[in-house]
């Protein structure tokens, strides 16, 4: 009996009137087409999208919904083993290929286990947070219950990742430790060590603790010289950057950032590399270089095709201080209402409504700015965000010095910092 695949390529080729040679030529050889076709193979997602731009069909398409894909347990292993390794590779459109593959095949608790686990992953790329999260936990309970070690440790490494991208560090923290208690317990090392490690401090940086994230990932970039590899350096040495960068050591901060964008060269990372370039046009932003800055943060825009929407607005808000650093305040406030008017995350907004106030403190119109600062305020007093408090204590005492504005500078005074 067919498969879903080979009988979904075997019914397009007819409707095409074109035989199994015409469809193999160029692609693979015409006993292939007819083994797809039997069912007897699966054939590679690499292949298959071939056969798919060949039949004129989508990929998915070429699935009849009625009908299983009869997979065998060999082959089953071998697309789990090219999924897993396409995540690690980080290979998102290789991954999605072998994971609609594996769609409908019978697996083993370990196997589902793992397919949740790639599942989250992709949902997480795709910036579908709830269902990743969700599907982690789901994982995780049967890795659990299997005694699998390692793939625990993989797991609770991945969800710690998850809430650190979420901006929820104290959530990942539970998870991490036991992940780490797992790898001394039962000395687990290699990659998945590093990428624990990696985890862990990128969760530091997320809290403040700049030193413990150093610490952290200096031991990440250790094993992965004493492995002669390097897998994630790339974005360890970008964390390094910002971890020097908080700490104001600019010119150490600008060292690995340039060695994270040396391995980019080798290994294409555009969501890496813009945020590499936003970090730097930030550094020269502190440092009133503000051409400079403009330089970069332009770069970063320009690969905005590989970034999702958070990340464009965080680039925006900064392209908006930029500009008013440049005195280019019309085009900064333009660009504050535009971000404004879009949807975004409460944290984003503040931020937005920080840098608006700020613009328009030097436009003249310290009411307004003070308005807006309020918003501000009162977001990063809640949440409790120190660095951004400082700078709109810094932005109250300015506008107060400047417009005199006592009344309101004693009233959000007593609200937001006495």
């Amino acid at each position: 009996m067919s498969n879903q695949i080979g009988k979904g390529i075997r019914e397009y080729r007819k409707k095409l009137n074109m035989t199994q040679g015409e469809l193999a030529e160029g692609i693979c050889n015409r006993s292939y087409i007819s083994q797809i076709e039997k069912g007897d193979v699966i054939p590679s997602p690499e292949i298959l999208e071939e056969l798919a731009q060949k039949l004129k069909a989508d990929l998915n398409q070429l699935f009849i919904p009625s009908v299983r894909p009869a997979f065998t347990k060999i082959e089953i292993e071998n697309n789990f083993r090219h999924l897993v390794a396409s995540i690690d590779t980080q290979e998102w459109d290789l991954a999605n290929k072998w994971f609609v593959k594996l769609e409908g095949a019978e697996m083993s608790q370990e196997q589902t286990c793992i397919y949740l686990w790639a599942k989250a992953i992709l949902s997480e790329n795709k910036n579908h947070f709830d269902i990743a999260e969700s599907l982690f936990l789901k994982s995780i309970a049967i890795a659990h219950e299997l005694d699998k070690y390692e793939w625990q440790v993989r797991l609770l490494t991945s969800l710690g990742f998850h809430y650190c991208k979420a901006k929820k560090a104290d959530q990942a923290l539970p998870h991490l430790l036991e992940a780490l208690q797992l790898t001394n317990r039962y000395q687990i090392n290699g990659l998945l060590h590093i990428t624990l490690l990696h985890a862990v401090g990128t969760m530091h940086i997320s809290m403040g603790e700049i030193h413990s994230a150093i610490e952290q990932l200096k031991q990440a970039e250790y094993l992965c010289k004493s492995l002669r590899a390097i897998y994630r350096m790339e974005s360890i040495y970008q964390q390094l950057g910002v971890c020097q960068q908080i700490l104001k050591n600019y010119q150490a901060s600008h060292h690995y950032y340039e060695k994270a964008l040396e391995i980019v060269k080798i290994h294409p990372s555009p969501s890496l590399e813009a945020n590499i370039y936003h970090n730097l046009a930030v550094i020269y932003t502190e440092q009133k270089q503000y051409q400079l800055a403009h330089e970069y943060i332009t770069r970063a825009l320009s690969l905005q095709p590989h970034f999702e929407g958070s990340k464009m607005i965080e680039y925006k808000i900064e392209l908006a201080s930029i500009l008013k650093g440049l005195q280019r305040y019309g085009e900064a406030s333009e660009l504050c209402q535009e971000l404004l008017g879009q949807s975004m995350n409460e944290h984003a907004y503040a931020e937005a409504k920080l840098v608006y106030a700020s613009i328009l403190c030097e436009m003249g119109k310290g009411a307004e700015a003070l308005s807006h600062l309020e918003e501000a305020l009162h977001y990063f007093n809640e949440y409790k965000s120190q660095r951004y408090l400082l700078k709109g204590y810094a932005l109250l005492a300015k506008i107060n010095l400047k417009y005199g504005k006592i009344d309101s500078f004693f009233y959000l005074y007593d609200q937001y910092i006495s």
